[in-house]
């Protein structure tokens, strides 16, 4: 359904506009200094349009029919990896918005939101949660969602600061095949960060990353059995402000 009625707001220190009208969760526009929108109606991604993409055994990152499809390599434990650079911080306030499926929510696992590397390395994801209810963080400084199939199909949201964890909370939805959900993590200049899922707040982590680390705003999936997978993203759009 086109939208057909734009309001405009103040929120996290940045105007921002969206729908009045109920037809969309997205924003449409942001009035920052730094932001990123792609919608992944162009160019390839790749390296030289407008990512960092890092993958394992033949992964890739294509752009289809408006989506970026984020591919894993075959054998368990692959992944592939989109980063920008690290162009984020938390003490000039950063927002990241995402919209996403997943094809095989029984046998993967994905992370989106900001984080302190543009890639985390082989089989790994900034924020894990692969452990039985506890996080497994690879990065020092993050905050964002994310779903493991090793622990069920809740798809939670969570933080770490300085390689301290924070309790995951639960959005209160379970992950379902091609289910297209939107992700929105707002950082403000404390480095609080707000979580809000199809457009519903879910909570906040305090003092969730640490404000002055350069940050990413990042999406990755790896394959939990000897078989590729993919997640879909229909679009991801990052702001924030500058020194």
């Amino acid at each position: 359904m086109p939208i057909t009625k734009i309001g405009c707001r103040w929120r996290n220190g940045f105007q921002e506009f969206y729908s009045l009208d109920g037809s969309d969760v997205e924003v449409v526009d942001v009035m920052a200094p730094i932001k990123m929108f792609h919608d992944f109606n162009g160019p390839a991604v790749d390296n030289t349009n407008d990512f960092n993409v890092a993958a394992v055994n033949g992964g890739t990152a294509t752009s289809v029919d408006g989506f970026m499809i984020l591919l894993t390599g075959a054998a368990d434990d692959d992944n592939v990896e989109v980063a920008t650079d690290l162009v984020f911080q938390a003490q000039y306030g950063c927002v990241l918005e995402a919209r996403l499926r997943s094809d095989d929510v029984l046998q993967q696992s994905y992370f989106v939101g900001f984080t302190d590397a543009i890639t985390e390395g082989a089989d790994l994801l900034p924020i894990d949660y692969s452990t039985g209810g506890a996080l497994l963080t690879t990065a020092s400084d993050a905050a964002g969602f994310f779903q493991c199939s090793d622990n069920g199909a809740d798809i939670m949201c969570g933080s770490v600061i300085a390689n301290t964890d924070s309790t995951p909370q639960d959005t209160g939805t379970d992950a379902v095949i091609a289910a297209l959900h939107t992700y929105r993590v707002e950082i403000d200049t404390a480095g609080n960060a707000k979580y809000f899922f199809d457009g519903v707040y879910v909570g906040t982590d305090t003092l969730a990353v640490t404000t002055t680390d350069p940050l990413c705003a990042y999406v990755g999936n790896i394959t939990r059995h000897g078989s590729a997978n993919t997640v879909d993203v229909d679009y991801i759009r990052a702001w924030g402000g500058r020194q």
